[in-house]
């Protein structure tokens, strides 16, 4: 199996929802950072995200350098994110 330092994914996909990755993710034990990137509300997928360890942040708030600023934390934070990732400094558009 391959291995990922990172997991960027869409919450709304065709046939499952990012929910759905997540607990696969999970149960399989894949301990990767993951970061939801949708332009639903968070409140829509909070308690999920909290559960499995994953952050949001919304497509429509943003910016690629945002972006690129959440994707270097979860890299260097690792499996800690999820439990940082309100705390990160001008990541717009971020939410746990």
């Amino acid at each position: 199996m391959e291995k990922y330092a990172l997991v960027v994914l869409d919450w709304n996909m065709p046939g499952m929802d990012g929910g759905h990755v997540l607990r696969e993710m999970r149960a399989r034990n894949l301990d990767i950072p993951v970061i939801v990137l949708s332009g639903c509300a968070p409140k829509e997928v909070g308690g999920v995200l909290a559960q499995f360890g994953a952050c949001f942040l919304n497509k429509d708030t943003v910016d690629r350098s945002g972006l690129r600023r959440a994707i270097a934390a979860a890299m260097v934070l690792g499996p800690s994110w999820p439990g940082m990732c309100s705390h990160l400094p001008a990541v717009g558009g971020i939410q746990k």
